[in-house]
């Protein structure tokens, strides 16, 4: 419980959190089937996910496909 209140208060630990996603958050995304740049990309909840910083997700229109981009730890991304 000591370790929240050296962390700052709630606002700044939720605002810390978001400027990391959006500092993980790729420009775009390669389409896994048609390879078209996917800008319009999704933030998964990855919290409960060890090992695993990031997720995002993104819809290609061209091929109807679904993308996923996962940044952390190898063995974690991979699994």
């Amino acid at each position: 419980m000591g370790q929240a209140k050296l962390k700052g208060n709630r606002e700044l630990r939720v605002a810390q959190a978001i400027e990391k996603m959006k500092a993980l958050k790729p420009e775009y995304i390669i389409c896994n089937k048609c390879q078209a740049k996917l800008t319009e990309i999704i933030t998964l909840d990855s919290r409960n996910m060890s090992g695993i910083d990031a997720a995002f997700s993104a819809h290609c229109i061209v091929c109807d496909h679904d993308t996923l981009a996962i940044k952390g730890n190898p063995e974690a991304v991979a699994n």
